[in-house]
């Protein structure tokens, strides 16, 4: 019969490099989202940035965090497929996103 210790530890050092990694990208994340305007290139960076974390965060034991990345992602997406700019409405979408994203946040790393 084998342990599920060794499992556990693995996975623990696991959450901790990923929180790490996850705090630096939502400082990126959350300087972009603060910027008035976010050019194409930026938007893409945003995208991919938030799009790490739907996938990741879940696992990690942090699904909300994931879920207000995916609402960050689906505010932007079609600006990034299309190469351009975003809309009046999608900028709209993409402030209250990124309200969300600011306040889970502030729950996940504040402690």
């Amino acid at each position: 019969m084998t342990s599920d210790i060794p499992f556990q530890e693995a996975f623990a050092r696991l959450k901790v490099q990923f929180l790490k990694g996850a705090e630096k990208d939502c400082a990126t994340i959350l300087e972009l989202l603060d910027r008035p305007q976010l050019d194409v290139q930026e938007l893409i960076q945003l995208r991919f940035l938030v799009h790490s974390l739907v996938g990741t965060a879940p696992m990690f034991e942090h699904p909300e965090l994931g879920q207000v990345a995916s609402a960050v992602e689906q505010a932007i997406y079609e600006a990034t497929v299309a190469e351009r700019g975003l809309t009046e409405a999608e900028q709209a979408e993409l402030r209250v996103a990124a309200g969300h994203f600011a306040a889970c946040h502030g729950r996940v790393f504040s402690g």
